[in-house]
């Protein structure tokens, strides 16, 4: 687990994985244990916006079943992003995620 300056926005641990591997490369099986026997309130998933990144966060949450909330980064326009240069799934998933301002 660590502690990352950069989440500012965020007080507390996360833990990373490396990408396109068994579930247990991934520590799916002590992420899911943990769920279980600790006060872990929320999962957020910082996946990599892929069919794998996907079918990953599929896994996950079957393995949860509902153990805790299930979030995810939110994908689309990057800060300072001009539209023009984007392509269709990055605008589609900005306005999926879209928020009330």
């Amino acid at each position: 687990m660590q502690s990352d300056r950069r989440i500012c926005a965020f007080r507390g641990w996360w833990t990373g994985s490396p990408p396109k591997r068994s579930p247990e490369d991934l520590r799916i099986p002590r992420l899911v244990d943990r769920v279980a026997t600790e006060e872990i309130s929320e999962v957020i998933l910082a996946l990599n916006a892929t069919i794998d990144g996907q079918t990953t966060a599929h896994y996950i949450a079957d393995q949860l079943q509902g153990q805790a909330k299930l979030t995810s980064l939110a994908q689309g326009v990057p800060i300072g992003g001009e539209l023009d240069y984007l392509d269709d799934g990055t605008i589609s998933a900005a306005m999926q995620a879209r928020k009330e301002i």
